[in-house]
């Protein structure tokens, strides 16, 4: 076996927004908050939770994909996803799927040691017929604010039966937060921006580099 960890470092251009399963006074939607409890002697911390990290890394590694004609399924509908065990798109084989464990166990993102502020913004429902605004539709978005150049950490990991299989994961995760713009709800009124997201890997402790990935990218755009 051998034990792929990617740890990730995300900066943020803009206001954070995940809705979360708790309730705050003044905001119809609150943002998320970690799974892991607080930071220091704050009251709760701030995070993105794995899940949406694992979505968001997910759809865009599948859009690359088709771009370049290789055979995914048609996730999240699990109807759609992979059924036969002998053939396993490359994106389920990564992030699973309903009858196929995912290898990778994905970390919350948080930002360790940085103060992250709470900010309630207002906005209204726009019609998609009138392209106006809809009436008695105004709500109010808790969103998360960092400082410019606060990095939220997160990480993956899990154990892979090939070298080359971590290879390919790590190669997949690594185009997919290159790719992605934003992250979270909001992103049509600027909310998400991700400035910079970078993938450290090992393999066994083995440092990966972008010079091991570039063979498995460039056998994916050939098809």
């Amino acid at each position: 076996m051998n034990q792929l960890l990617i740890n990730m470092k995300l900066r943020f251009k803009a206001p954070l927004h995940i809705t979360g399963d708790r309730r705050t006074w003044g905001a119809s939607k609150a943002t998320a908050i970690s799974s892991l409890g607080a930071i220091g002697g704050d009251s709760h911390s701030f995070a993105i939770p794995a899940s949406t990290l694992k979505g968001n890394l997910r759809y865009w590694a599948e859009t690359l994909l088709r771009t370049w004609g290789q055979e995914v399924c048609q996730s999240p509908e699990p109807g759609a996803m992979c059924k036969d065990p002998s053939k396993i798109c490359l994106a389920c084989r990564v992030f699973g799927n309903p009858r196929y464990k995912s290898k990778l166990n994905f970390i919350e993102a948080r930002a360790i040691n940085k103060e992250v502020i709470s900010e309630v913004r207002s906005g209204v429902s726009i019609s998609r017929y009138r392209k106006t605004s809809m009436e008695q539709r105004l709500f109010f978005t808790e969103t998360a604010s960092s400082e410019s150049g606060t990095e939220w950490t997160a990480a993956a990991r899990g154990n892979f039966q090939t070298r080359q299989e971590s290879l390919e994961a790590t190669a997949l995760i690594y185009l997919a937060a290159k790719s992605g713009p934003a992250i979270g709800g909001g992103k049509s009124r600027g909310l998400g921006g991700i400035e910079s997201w970078q993938i450290d890997a090992t393999i066994d402790g083995q440092s990966v580099s972008v010079d091991d990935l570039e063979k498995i990218w460039q056998s994916w755009v050939e098809g």
